[in-house]
């Protein structure tokens, strides 16, 4: 379910939530487009700037990463804070760049269950996804090569105003 949680004229760079997850409207759209046309995953992880995720229950960037690095249980190998996709930041490998440079609302990185069927559902729509990283344990991490806004207008999936 889609919900916003500014409470102004809609854009597609609002935080809204995806299954309980923070992620940006556009974002949204485009999952919520996937799961019409048979995306049966989940958003698992997408905003992770400091302060977005706590609002929903979930961990920054920079939470992930200091409990990588204390070795608490449950935590993963993460990208230190600063250098995410999913804080809006190059990487250096998702995006060319400088890592730490600024990137664009429809470079923000997402983390999602079924993440095949994503793409292949995604591409056939004429998103542009792609799987930035070629080990298998971010198998689930998805970016995308250009923004969604022409594709979700030609699919009137969102109008401007």
């Amino acid at each position: 379910m889609l919900v916003v949680v500014a409470k102004k004229k809609p854009k597609l760079t609002d935080t809204v939530t995806f299954g309980q997850t923070p992620t940006f409207r556009g974002l949204a759209l485009m999952l919520r487009d996937a799961r019409v046309h048979g995306w049966d995953g989940t958003l698992v992880s997408s905003d992770r700037r400091q302060g977005v995720p706590e609002r929903y229950g979930k961990l920054s960037q920079a939470a992930l990463y200091a409990g990588w690095i204390a070795r608490r249980a449950g935590f993963a190998p993460a990208t230190p804070p600063g250098r995410s996709t999913h804080e809006l930041r190059s990487d250096g490998t998702a995006y060319r760049g400088p890592v730490g440079r600024p990137l664009l609302w429809w470079q923000l990185g997402m983390d999602v269950t079924e993440s095949d069927q994503l793409l292949r559902i995604l591409r056939a729509r004429g998103y542009r996804p792609f799987r930035p990283y070629s080990v298998g344990s971010e198998r689930h991490h998805i970016n995308l090569q250009k923004s969604p806004t022409k594709t979700l207008i030609r699919l009137r999936r969102w109008k401007i105003r």
